[in-house]
């Protein structure tokens, strides 16, 4: 009853600015202005020295979320906890090298994903079989 009560006086609102000679698309000027300042403070902001992909972790994730939309496959079967058992994360220079660990000496399928420490860009998705 009460929702139903605030739907119409919303409308009546609504219907009587219009009538008025308002305007039902205005945009009152303090919901134009608002966030100004968030605004301007995050022109300022710059990367962390130390990179946004900081670990192992965190690469492992980005790159499990890049494969399954990269390929369409459905992510249910293979939850994160899989990918950070199932792979390597290592990182090389500036740059993390994830791929599916694989048994010494021996042939067989595998992903290597490729992720910028600095700023968590995709530099390269490799699949081999």
């Amino acid at each position: 009853m009460i929702a139903k009560l605030g739907v119409a006086v919303t409308a009546a609102i609504w219907l009587v600015g219009c009538q008025a000679g308002g305007s039902h698309s205005a945009i009152p000027s303090t919901a134009t202005n608002a966030g100004a300042d968030e605004l301007s403070a995050a022109s300022n902001w710059q990367l962390p020295s130390d990179g946004v992909v900081r670990d192992g972790r965190a690469a492992t994730s980005i790159a499990r979320a890049v494969w399954f939309s990269s390929t369409g496959i459905d992510p249910s079967g293979s939850s994160d906890e899989i990918w950070q058992n199932g792979t390597v994360a290592k990182l090389v220079g500036d740059i993390w090298v994830i791929e599916t660990k694989r048994e010494p000496n021996t042939i067989s399928d595998g992903v290597r994903i490729l992720i910028s420490k600095t700023d968590g860009r995709i530099l390269g998705i490799h699949v081999w079989q």
